[in-house]
């Protein structure tokens, strides 16, 4: 694959789940050596959760069709490991998008009601509100039997940053 980009190289490599692939990999001032591989199909998590301190740390690095669910799982995790967290960092930096319909799912677990977001056409008519209900009861990871776990404060709206909640300093906006 000497001379080829990498996506062509990559497109090479692909096949089916399980077989062997060698590759020879050749460097400078070195020999050539052979290097097998198997195919497997990557599955990451746009979900994972840790503990920083006295704080639990959720990290959305992504919007797929899992991200909802894994988010949750993480929480749980968090939750089991430090029951008595002072506050949860939602870690959204360097997030490219994705799936609409999981960003309002994930806010929907931190929001206590509301529009969550809105998509305007060039037609008037052309609307649509993404709310979360009004009086559908629905636990927020703030609320799940953590009784020491403050709800979250209201990001400044022109800050970029990680929405953080519990007794951490905000920034004045």
């Amino acid at each position: 694959m000497l001379g080829l980009s990498v996506n062509d190289a990559v497109k090479q490599m692909r096949g089916k789940p399980g077989e062997t692939v060698t590759l020879t990999i050749a460097r400078e001032k070195s020999d050539p050596f052979d290097v097998k591989i198997v195919r497997e199909i990557i599955k990451t998590k746009t979900a994972v959760g840790k503990i920083d301190g006295d704080y639990g740390v959720l990290r959305v690095s992504g919007f797929n069709e899992n991200t909802t669910t894994e988010a949750e799982e993480a929480f749980a995790k968090i939750k089991a490991q430090k029951p008595n967290m002072k506050g949860l960092i939602l870690d959204l930096r360097n997030n490219p998008g994705g799936l609409l319909d999981q960003a309002v799912s994930i806010s929907d677990l931190f929001l206590e009601g509301g529009e969550i977001v809105s998509q305007r056409g060039r037609d008037p008519r052309d609307v649509e509100r993404y709310k979360r209900p009004a009086g559908r009861h629905h636990q927020r990871p703030a609320d799940r039997g953590a009784d020491q776990l403050p709800a979250p404060p209201r990001p400044p709206r022109s800050s970029p940053a990680p929405c953080r909640t519990g007794s951490a300093p905000r920034s004045s906006a």
